[in-house]
């Protein structure tokens, strides 16, 4: 006999988190809260918020209960959830990452510098987290993408970089027009073949 799926208990080691004192995990409890709702067929508004207030501390389950959102049965539960989100300023997926924390990283890479390929490996994978959100909300384009990751590397590998860019890719002229896996291919590419007395990048 099929045992039915159902939602986690409370108590499980598994079950779902939020850490109000990291609000963006917000975010991440309420898409695996919904993923539970689909995987056991729960669509009434009414024990989906029942159910998200379930898994939060005692405080926490008071203060969302307060939620004329919550009480009201002609309100959603996605009115209830962005009613939630009030409560914790930097939780809501909107305002995860801005352009400014695309600068930082940036200017972190420029002070630490780029010595070895791990170092561009970890620059890579620093900026295309934040740089992914951001094109996803359209608040970075594809150039000033590729233009702010390209501003992290010292002048003179940047300079190779576009002109290696050129070679691999003569069919676009602007290097605006790369994806950021062409501009780390063609970092490593000028760092494996460097002209005489240039700066490299070396494995480790």
């Amino acid at each position: 006999m099929t045992t039915p799926v159902t939602m986690p208990l409370h108590g499980n080691k598994n079950v779902l988190r939020f850490d109000p004192k990291k609000p963006h995990t917000l975010h991440s409890f309420f898409e695996d809260l919904e993923y539970c709702f689909d995987s056991v067929g729960i669509a009434d508004e009414k024990q989906k918020k029942m159910h998200a207030r379930r898994y939060v501390e005692i405080d926490m389950q008071d203060l969302w209960i307060s939620l004329k959102a919550y009480s009201d049965p002609a309100q959603t539960y996605e009115q209830f959830k962005k009613a939630v989100h009030k409560f914790y300023p930097g939780s809501e997926d909107t305002k995860k990452w801005t352009l400014a924390d695309v600068m930082h990283i940036i200017d972190q890479r420029k002070t630490m510098g780029l010595i070895t390929l791990g170092d561009l490996a970890d620059y890579h994978r620093q900026f295309i987290v934040i740089s992914t959100f951001l094109r996803a909300k359209d608040r970075i384009s594809r150039g000033g993408e590729t233009r702010r990751f390209i501003e992290g590397f010292p002048a003179d590998i940047a300079e190779r970089v576009k002109q290696r860019l050129q070679i691999i890719h003569p069919h676009k002229d602007q290097d605006e027009e790369h994806d950021i896996a062409d501009v780390e291919q063609a970092a490593e590419d000028v760092s494996a073949s460097p002209p005489k007395g240039a700066s490299t990048l070396p494995k480790a």
